[in-house]
């Protein structure tokens, strides 16, 4: 079926189509979900508000004055790979973006297609999640930030209005840290992830301040597990310690029937993925199989 594609020349002139009224409008700049969602009929837009003539003023990635991180929405995966900034003051997501997807789709697909898009089966938001970023939201009736734990609420669902634009996320001084980003696949590294784990510790003066745990693609969107971060800060833990917290953070996931796995085998992935990831930011821990 037809629709218009709209091509704004300012961030405001976007917005102001997306405030219609109409939910079947949506942003498009790399379009590297919602135009297959086109293609196999899962979606039919009446308007598609084109970022490409604003693309650049959305773009800037740039370490902050505070010790803090800004990636623009409309910068590619790529770039921020790419980027010193993200190396130097992000180094887990880094990381993971070599690991996501392939080098052709990393140079189409975005950061804010990426939060917004909500699909359940991506490697960023449980990165996201760990950093504890923030995301930005614009529409004609203001601005705001959002928590990335609060961003991702559901399948293909999040926290972005329809009349909202993604326009930048941040990720705040991390200090003294360590982190991993774990993928589990059903084939090949580049393929969707059936598990995404993403660990971050911050350490003062030789222990550990906080853990902050995420996971991914196991359930309808990613979430934090909040028992790892209350279990692991401010301890001295053994190998015997982080292998209980990692089997208690898997008890509290609500594994569904009928996917790629069973609940028990989903369990068992998120238990061992989860602890040899803590294994590797914590420290060097003798594993006791």
């Amino acid at each position: 079926m037809p629709f218009d594609l709209i091509e704004p020349e300012t961030v405001d002139e976007a917005l102001a189509v997306l405030s219609e009224g109409d939910e079947t409008t949506r942003p498009i700049s790399g379009g590297s979900g919602l135009a297959l969602m086109m293609k196999y009929g899962f979606f039919q837009p009446t308007k598609l508000v084109s970022l490409r003539r604003i693309a650049r003023d959305l773009s800037a990635i740039r370490a902050l004055p505070d010790g803090g991180l800004q990636i623009g929405a409309t910068a590619t995966l790529r770039d921020v790979e790419d980027s010193p900034d993200v190396e130097t003051q992000a180094p887990m997501l880094h990381e993971s973006l070599k690991r996501l997807a392939t080098i052709r789709l990393r140079n189409v697909a975005q950061i804010g297609g990426a939060i917004a898009h909500g699909a359940p089966q991506m490697d960023l938001p449980p990165v996201l999640l760990a950093l504890n970023a923030q995301v930005q939201a614009r529409s004609r009736r203001g601005e705001r930030w959002i928590p990335a734990e609060n961003v991702f609420l559901g399948y293909y669902h999040t926290a972005i209005e329809p009349d909202e634009l993604v326009t930048q996320a941040r990720i705040p001084q991390l200090g003294d840290h360590r982190g991993t980003y774990r993928k589990v696949t059903a084939r090949s590294v580049d393929d969707w992830p059936l598990l995404g784990i993403a660990v971050l510790a911050q350490f003062e003066g030789g222990s550990i301040k906080t853990v902050t745990a995420a996971v991914g693609a196991i359930s309808d969107h990613a979430q934090l597990l909040p028992t790892v971060e209350a279990s692991l800060t401010g301890s001295e833990p053994s190998a015997r310690d982080i292998r209980s917290v990692a089997e208690d953070a898997a008890d509290t996931l609500d594994y569904k029937e009928g996917g790629m796995a069973s609940p028990a085998y989903q369990r068992r992935l998120v238990a061992t993925n989860l602890r040899l990831a803590l294994e590797s930011v914590i420290g060097d821990i003798e594993r006791q199989e």
